[in-house]
């Protein structure tokens, strides 16, 4: 459950609305008259980049017509609606344990004769079931990465938020790093230093390896996440092999040059801001040959077996900006 700060939207509507304004240019270039976004605890970045909306428990979709405005449709309680109507862009919140039955009513009330799903192959087979069990007439289309797309390179207000998050990472690690008790304590500290500081939520993992302690942190501040991790006891091959990618890290490079700048016996990743918190488990693998695109953020990780190195980095101009490491720890 997600139990860290969540703060309203406050001067920041524009930023919304623009955002909500490009997802309804691809709904239109498709014939969508209404896009369907769905959100868990897992994973709900899509919807709160363009709501500011925090899923903290549950499930929900998120629906946007080409006009008029957007909907909360979800199993969530009743109760929790006017904490979410002040601190999201949201208005209309509507709630039901039938959630297929409920989607069903909001588009028959739209007229919606085609319908698009976003990223529709992460949505839960049931309830895509039964969604279009409620229609037969009705046509739905893919939009997949309709809205992950443009989250790749964070505009400004995500630039500043996953600056903050980095900062987070860095003071969680450092507290665990730094500390001298059991795994578990050492999460603590480091759990600890990153909510002190405002995090929406904390991804912690503290293991003994044949290399010595392996600590990993994910931090979200905001609608935005940055990762990273180290080697306790510290391995200095493995940490040369990283200093050597994150060294020629900048905008076109491509995961194979970085590969080759890490050397044999190690093995480099890429994985954009916008997959950190499923850990990359939902993102599309980059080619290796892809170019990756200026101002976007990407944790770049070396490891070798369940060992690895990790930090979040901002690309810009012709380098990269370590988020989640000093600059003078990144040298």
């Amino acid at each position: 459950m997600k139990r860290g700060l969540v703060e309203p939207v406050g001067a920041n509507a524009d930023v919304y609305q623009a955002r909500v304004e490009r997802l309804r240019e691809r709904m239109r270039h498709a014939g969508v008259e209404v896009a369907l976004l769905y959100g868990d605890v897992y994973r709900s970045d899509d919807i709160a980049h363009l709501t500011n909306l925090c899923i903290y428990w549950n499930e929900g979709v998120v629906a946007v017509p080409t006009e008029g405005s957007a909907a909360l449709l979800a199993k969530l309680s009743k109760r929790v609606h006017p904490w979410m109507r002040r601190t999201s862009t949201l208005t209309d919140l509507r709630a039901s344990q039938q959630l297929p039955e409920l989607i069903g009513a909001y588009l028959d009330e739209r007229r919606a004769g085609q319908v698009g799903l976003v990223d529709e192959r992460w949505w839960p087979a049931p309830l895509v079931d039964g969604i279009r069990s409620t229609h037969s007439d009705r046509a739905y289309v893919d939009m997949p990465e309709a809205v992950r797309t443009e989250r790749i390179v964070p505009d400004a207000l995500d630039r500043a938020d996953i600056r903050r998050a980095g900062a987070l990472v860095r003071a969680g690690l450092g507290a665990a790093v730094d500390g001298n008790g059991t795994p578990a304590e050492r999460i603590a500290e480091l759990e600890f230093a990153a909510r002190a500081g405002g995090a929406r939520d904390v991804i912690a993992r503290c293991l003994p390896t044949a290399f010595g302690l392996h600590v990993e942190c994910s931090v979200q501040f905001a609608n935005v996440w940055a990762h990273g991790s180290r080697m306790a006891d510290g391995d200095s091959a493995l940490e040369a092999a990283f200093a050597a990618a994150s060294a020629a890290l900048a905008p076109e490079v491509t995961l194979a040059a970085l590969q080759r700048a890490a050397g044999d016996g190690v093995l480099v990743s890429l994985i954009s801001h916008t997959d950190i918190a499923t850990d990359g488990d939902l993102m599309v693998p980059p080619n290796s040959a892809d170019s990756l695109p200026p101002g976007g953020a990407f944790v770049l990780r070396v490891g070798r077996g369940a060992v690895r190195l990790a930090d979040t980095y901002l690309l810009a101009g012709s380098s990269s900006e370590p988020l989640t490491r000093s600059l003078e720890a990144a040298a």
